[in-house]
C-alpha cells in the first residue's frame, strides 16, 4: 500500500507541476492567505513564540508581498484595512508592522 501511495505521487508529480497549483489565484485567494499569515505570525508573538524582532520582519514582509499580489484595489484597500485595524493594535501586532 505504501508503495502505491509513493507511486502516486510521483507520477503526481510529474504530471502537475508546481508551478500550475498558483496559476489560478485570484485577488481573494491572495487576501486570504496573507491575512492568514498575518493573523498566524501576530498570535504566535501575543503567546511568545516569535520574538519582537522576527515578528516584526514577517508582518513587514507579509504587508510587503500582499500589496504586491493583489492587484484588486478594493481588496488591497480591505486588506490594508485589516492590517490597521483595531484588532491589531490590541494585539500588539500593529507597532511591529513597519
Amino acid at each position: 500500500m505504501k508503495f502505491r501511495i509513493t507511486l502516486f505521487v510521483i507520477i503526481s508529480g510529474i504530471f502537475i507541476p508546481i508551478n500550475s497549483a498558483n496559476a489560478n489565484s485570484t485577488d481573494w485567494d491572495n487576501y486570504n492567505f496573507y491575512t492568514g499569515g498575518f493573523t498566524a505570525i501576530c498570535v504566535g508573538y501575543v503567546m511568545d513564540l516569535v520574538s519582537e524582532k522576527n515578528a516584526s520582519e514577517m508582518l513587514s514582509s507579509i504587508v510587503v508581498m500582499g500589496n504586491e499580489d493583489i492587484n484588486d484595489l478594493k481588496i488591497k484597500k480591505k486588506f490594508n484595512n485589516f492590517v490597521n485595524s483595531k484588532k491589531s493594535s490590541e494585539d500588539g501586532c500593529l507597532k511591529l508592522v513597519n
